[in-house]
């Protein structure tokens, strides 16, 4: 018994202790975030909501990195709203600078002060501005050597170590909802950090991504910049044509990572350059520049091509949107100041300034060639919700690339279309446009806005993301409560009216004559008829009975009842009459009859009895009279009808005896002869001196839209072929022959004949062989290869000097084995696109075959990847 007093002290005193280390706990993470809180900045504007802004230290102790952010609770109602974590690009940007200070922050500098920017996100959410990895604005790391070995990896294993630390921090906010914005490379980090917190053990309470411009696919992305400034008249003809046959913009993005610029890519970069120009911003191509920073600008741009948000503010103030355009000189200067850097709990470290993009970070850049897709899928998969979106006047990371990423995303996901795709408005105006995929995938564009959409478009940027937030539909067009009254109209003329004969219930075309009436007066006294005014016993409002029966020129009733069916709509009801009225006393539309009277040349009675017959449906009318007429003609001699064969003769241009002939063979299938008759071989007329069939090389030529002589060049195995139908000379080869490698080779008649001999006739062996006797007079350069072979091979196979070099050494001089080796072989340097076929074979077919993309590609494919193939295919 005595035992049990002092157990229950015990107890006590347990109890108290933990009680007590609780407090101390709360004491110590209390003062630590009031530590960080940022009683006010330097210049700033009095706000009702709080700010913080410190560091949080990741990773190991001896490799530790100190990760900077600034967070501000939301406006009002901080405790219920969502926390949002947002992420600037780069790879290398300060979200701080760039997101928190000018784009959609609670303040933006304006001089020496802040000015309070009503467009601020933190009116829909508590938002953290996260500088990563280390060495980005005021991050750093302990160790230097980070700086030269960041990659995505690192970086998002540094971000969710951020996150679960930060919320050690802030506890209040560890079971809040949690979504992640950004915006170009952040396509990169907020993807990749996302799918860390879906994957690991991690308690975050995530619920969505959004990201804007975003860089998702490296060449479906960067191959889109060309038809963009071309679109938008950035480019000429010429320099677009560059950039889809010689070297697009993936492969100079992809050489200037790794400065090894062949001279054909850096040609076509130049030239682009020079179009566009330097004063114009590639981020937003729609504003001015700001002339103080266009020099110093192109600097950093020379010295590091992957800088990817240092020029979008360089503009000048728009006086339409009040934009300060030049606001980042301004953020650049006051994140500088000592008082700024102090009142931010911030400090300098390995850097002498502070810069919107880091000077001292070397990332990995492979990275950006590692698509986000499977990433993506994976994250829709779990139900994460997921938003793109793009503004419209950015060329960098232009909506053409970003709409093929999603619209494959859905596909792959096979995710239907909950919300096709329409305007989204904010207020009166359109804010873009979107589409929804299956409630979880969205897509929206921002009309105006530049690379960082909020910066350029506030208001419409905010209006996405409070949709985004709440998971509805943006807002479509305000909805008109009452159909306005259409503009009153008097038919002078009686009008030809024309029904669809594919749809006649609900369009027409009338042809006519109509006066608009100055119905001032009328209208003034419509306007003080209370809406609540009794219909007369019709149901129908009086006036619009009278509307129509002056209009339509029918009586009360007729006017009734076409407002009834019509539900009230007047314009429907008058032109129902109006086409009523045109109908004679056979039910049928005098210019119907009409109609099929002229084209099937029958007469006024048969046309009726069609026209009942097909319950008004001109064509099939058409159709059958002209059908029933040839079938009450007597065939000819041949059993064929006569119609038939004129028609035949003249599509396929031949006699009649070939028309009767297919015909018959056809059983009378008009459509059968005709492409048989144009494809088969016509024997009984002689080939030119190409000895290809004239009529075949028009065919393709036209199919094709080539050239003659490209016409003639698929077909390689008739420019061999024996010509029995002609004699040859005394040579033992034919003249032509001899004509045609005299003009190639540049040769005399003798030593044409002697090369054809030697080579049996075979015209481009003879050819080939001349050209190479020719050049053994001529010193071959260093490469050990003619000059002139390497040209030409340079020139068929459009490839540079030194592989055109190899080629011809490996194919021991043969040029066209290079030639084709050169167009056919997989070219390891370049990525195939997500079509699994390389973009230039692509490029050659759709340019030789003259069609689509996409229809190129099914070719590709059919054929395992021969171009000849598929170009022979498709022509």
């Amino acid at each position: 018994m005595p035992s049990e007093p002092w157990i229950l002290c015990t107890k006590l005193m347990c109890g108290m202790i933990l009680m007590q280390l609780a407090c101390l706990n709360n004491v110590a993470v209390s003062a630590s975030v009031s530590s960080d809180e940022v009683v006010k900045l330097p210049g700033q504007p009095p706000v009702s909501f709080k700010q913080f802004a410190g560091y949080i230290s990741v990773g190991e102790a001896k490799r530790q990195r100190s990760l900077f952010y600034y967070f501000v609770e939301a406006e009002s109602n901080s405790s219920s709203k969502p926390l949002v974590l947002w992420l600037n690009g780069g790879p290398g940007c300060s979200s701080v600078g760039e997101g928190a200070f000018v784009e959609h922050g609670p303040f933006k500098p304006s001089g020496r002060v802040l000015v309070k920017n009503n467009y601020s996100w933190n009116k829909e959410a508590n938002m953290l501005y996260l500088e990563s990895p280390a060495g980005v604005g005021f991050s750093y790391s302990v160790e230097q050597s980070f700086y030269t070995s960041a990659n995505d990896v690192m970086t998002a294993g540094d971000n969710l170590a951020f996150l679960e630390n930060w919320f050690e921090k802030y506890p209040q906010y560890k079971n809040r909802d949690f979504y992640i914005t950004g915006e170009s490379y952040a396509g990169h980090y907020v993807p990749q950090l996302a799918n860390l917190i879906v994957h690991s053990k991690s308690k975050i309470n995530l619920k969505g991504i959004a990201i804007g411009n975003p860089l998702l696919d490296f060449n479906t992305d960067f191959n889109s910049r060309g038809e963009y400034l071309w679109s938008h008249g950035l480019i000429s003809d010429t320099t677009y044509d560059m950039f889809n046959a010689i070297c697009n913009y993936s492969t100079i993005r992809r050489q200037a990572q790794s400065r090894s610029t062949t001279p054909t890519c850096s040609r076509v970069a130049n030239q682009a350059s020079k179009e566009i120009g330097r004063f114009v911003n590639a981020y937003d191509i729609t504003l001015d520049i700001c002339l103080s920073n266009v020099f110093s600008q192109s600097q950093v741009l020379e010295q590091n091509f992957l800088i990817s948000v240092m020029t979008i503010l360089t503009l000048q103030q728009d006086e339409e949107t009040k934009i300060d355009v030049c606001v980042e000189d301004e953020m650049i200067e006051y994140l500088n100041r000592k008082d700024v850097q102090t009142a931010l709990n911030a400090r300098l470290v390995d850097v002498n300034t502070w810069t919107p993009c880091s000077e001292i970070l070397s990332y990995e850049m492979d990275n950006l060639e590692v698509p986000m897709t499977p990433i993506l899928v994976s994250l829709l998969k779990s139900g994460i919700r997921i938003l793109v979106y793009s503004g419209d006047q950015d060329s960098v990371l232009p909506l053409t690339g970003t709409r093929v990423v999603v619209n494959g995303l859905a596909k792959q996901l096979g995710l239907n279309i909950t919300l096709p795709y329409r305007a989204w408005f904010n207020g009166n105006q359109v804010g873009g446009w979107t589409q929804v995929y299956g409630e979880v995938l969205s897509f929206a564009t921002i009309r105006g806005a530049s690379h960082e959409a909020p910066f350029s478009q506030p208001e419409r940027s905010l209006a996405l993301f409070r949709g985004f937030l709440a998971g509805k539909p943006l807002p479509p067009g305000i909805e008109i409560a009452q159909k306005p009254r259409p503009i009153p109209f008097r038919i002078t003329k009686q009008p030809d009216v024309f029904k669809n004969p594919l749809n006649p219930d609900t369009s027409s075309v009338v042809f006519g004559e109509a006066k608009i009436q100055d119905l001032s007066l009328q209208l003034q006294g419509l306007r003080v008829v209370p809406d609540d005014e009794d219909v007369d016993e019709t149901g129908v409002h009086p006036k619009d009975i009278e509307l129509v029966m002056t209009q339509a020129s029918v009586s009360r009733p007729k006017a009734v009842r076409a407002l009834k069916a019509a539900d009230g709509d007047i314009v429907s009801a008058i032109m129902e009459l109006t086409y009523m009225a045109q109908g004679d006393e056979t039910g049928m539309d005098p210019t119907d009859i009409e109609l099929v009277m002229i084209e099937a040349c029958v007469s006024r009675s048969e046309a009726v009895r069609a026209l009942k017959a097909a319950d008004g449906d001109m064509v099939s009318a058409i159709m059958e009279l002209t059908y029933i007429a040839w079938d009450d003609e007597n065939v000819d001699e041949t059993g064929m009808e006569p119609k038939d064969i004129e028609l035949v003769m003249t599509q396929a241009s031949v006699s009649r005896p070939k028309a009767v002939r297919a015909l018959q063979a056809a059983n009378g299938d008009i459509v059968s002869p005709i492409m048989e008759l144009i494809t088969m071989a016509r024997d009984d007329e002689d080939v030119d001196e190409t000895r290809v069939h004239p009529k075949d090389i028009e065919l393709v030529m036209t199919q094709a839209d080539v050239s003659r002589s490209k016409a003639v060049r698929p077909i390689m195995e008739l420019i061999t072929m024996a010509r029995d139908d002609e004699d040859v000379d005394e040579t033992g080869v034919h003249p032509k022959d001899i004509e045609l490698v005299m003009t190639q080779a540049d040769v005399s008649r003798s030593k044409a004949a002697r090369a054809l001999q030697t080579a049996n006739g075979d015209i481009v062996t003879a050819i080939m062989e001349l050209i190479t006797m020719v050049r053994d007079d001529e010193d071959i350069d260093e490469t050990g290869v003619h000059p002139k072979d390497i040209e030409l091979v340079m020139t068929q196979a459009d490839v540079s000097r030194s592989k055109a070099a190899r080629a011809i050494q490996t194919a021991n001089g043969d040029i066209v084995t290079a030639i084709m080796e050169l167009i056919t072989m997989v070219r390891d340097d370049e990525d195939i696109d997500e079509t699994g076929v390389h973009p230039k074979d692509i490029e050659l077919v759709m340019i030789q075959a003259a069609v689509s993309r996409s229809k190129a590609v099914r070719a590709l494919r059919a054929v395992n990847g021969d171009i000849v193939s598929a170009i022979m295919e498709l022509t």
